[in-house]
């Protein structure tokens, strides 16, 4: 019969050993299981423009050169952004009014996205965009929440908090679908533009 303190190591080890298999479960797959999705080719008219603004949020080490994304019936096509931000069409440039700046978490099974740890910045965390003329605008977060897709409004409600505001948007949350249950959104107020 095994004593108390005996059943306790067991009961450890065998949680352990099941913890340790779950954990490489993931592993124990061919490698065709993880290989990356490609992408349909992306239209003509769906190009994105290069802009020559750069995002750096230096506390995640992403830097990441930013385009605009055009619209699709009436989304944005942001399925080609790769680790590149998208300035969504409609809103303002960097600097000159509030941004609204999609990144993806993963670019695949392999690859992260840009935005795919912004849900860890934090009040005041700095984030700065390199414009044309060479000038840094540095921003400071103020906000960082999760919102339902369809709650685009109070999302734009959050940016006019503070004038010239950028806001950070990916999807967070991924179903077993595929799809996204909720947007993780980081709102960032202008600090100053460094010439």
């Amino acid at each position: 019969m095994l004593r108390t303190t005996q059943k306790k190591n067991v009961a450890v080890w065998l949680w352990f050993a099941v913890c340790v298999a779950l954990f490489l479960s993931p592993m124990i797959v061919s490698a065709d299981d993880f290989s990356p999705t490609p992408l349909p080719p992306q239209p003509e008219e769906l190009a994105y423009r290069t802009l020559n603004y750069t995002l750096d949020i230096p506390i995640l080490n992403v830097t990441s050169e930013i385009v605009e994304v055009p619209l699709q019936d009436d989304k944005w096509a942001v399925l080609w952004l790769g680790y590149r931000s998208g300035l969504l069409r409609g809103s303002a440039m960097p600097g000159e009014g509030t941004s609204l700046l999609a990144g993806h978490n993963h670019l695949n099974r392999e690859e992260s996205g840009p935005f795919l740890f912004i849900w860890n910045l934090k009040y005041n965390d700095r984030i700065f965009i390199r414009n044309p003329k060479n000038e840094l605008i540095e921003f400071a977060v103020y906000k960082n929440e999760l919102f339902l897709p369809n709650e685009f409004s109070q999302v734009l409600e959050a940016a006019d908090e503070y004038d010239g505001s950028i806001v950070l948007i990916t999807c967070e949350n991924e179903q077993l679908d595929g799809s996204y249950a909720d947007r993780r959104v980081v709102f960032a107020r202008p600090v100053t533009v460094n010439h």
